[in-house]
């Protein structure tokens, strides 16, 4: 039996404030298998990119375990677990983040470079990708030359440059117009599912949410289902 993408037991995550301790995260079990797609919707200020963030590896829990491909993560080394992070998960973030300087396929590139890839066979790679995501005649544009759903096309792409196991989206349609929005979504759906990489979609739309196989909803630190 496949072990599970992704497996959390009892995450929990708290900052210190001026007023105290604040409880981001209280208990989090979730377990993602491959070719599954997990949304999870939650108010303003829920936590939902704090979650996403400590799945992926970017963020430490205060306690609780984490695994990916049946391996525990969540007390490597720093440089172990970036190592593993680039090559075992992508990531679609909300604003893009591209390099302004780079073209698209040289961003979609870069993160192969990362973990490791030989330039040529990154850039090959890199552009396979671009033309994927419908932007070949566009592969030498600057982010500044794109429009924000050609960007997140680009950051799609990037996420999917070492072949993830998993891919995590936090808030992808945020900054894009309902047409580019449901285009972008479609996208990222139909591209998970054919490479076979789990997916974990954190959205505020209802709409959106509804589209994956599986829908959550963070409250008061803990997931339930929608």
């Amino acid at each position: 039996m496949s072990k599970p993408v992704l497996q959390a037991k009892g995450l929990t995550k708290s900052y210190r404030s001026a007023t105290g301790l604040l409880e981001i995260l209280r208990g989090i079990d979730l377990t993602v298998e491959a070719g599954e797609s997990v949304s999870i919707r939650g108010a303003s200020g829920a936590g939902k990119t704090t979650l996403l963030q400590v799945l992926g590896g970017l963020d430490a829990p205060n306690k609780g375990e984490l695994s990916w491909m049946g391996r525990r993560v969540d007390q490597l080394r720093s440089s172990a677990l970036a190592s593993l992070r680039s090559r075992q998960i992508g990531f679609v973030f909300q604003n893009y983040q591209l390099m302004p300087e780079l073209g698209a396929q040289d961003n979609v590139a870069l993160a192969g470079q990362i973990a490791g890839m030989p330039l040529a066979e990154a850039r090959t790679r890199a552009f396979e990708l671009i033309k994927l995501v419908g932007l070949s005649s566009r592969s030498r544009h600057l982010p500044s030359a794109l429009s924000g759903g050609e960007c997140q096309r680009v950051a799609l792409a990037r996420a999917l440059m070492n072949r993830p196991a998993l891919l995590l989206a936090d808030e992808p349609t945020g900054n894009l117009d309902e047409v580019t929005a449901v285009e972008m979504m479609n996208l990222l759906l139909t591209i998970s599912r054919e490479q076979g990489a789990a997916l974990v979609l954190v959205t505020h739309s209802s709409e959106f949410a509804r589209l994956a196989s599986r829908q959550l909803v963070l409250r008061a630190g803990s997931l339930s289902n929608a």
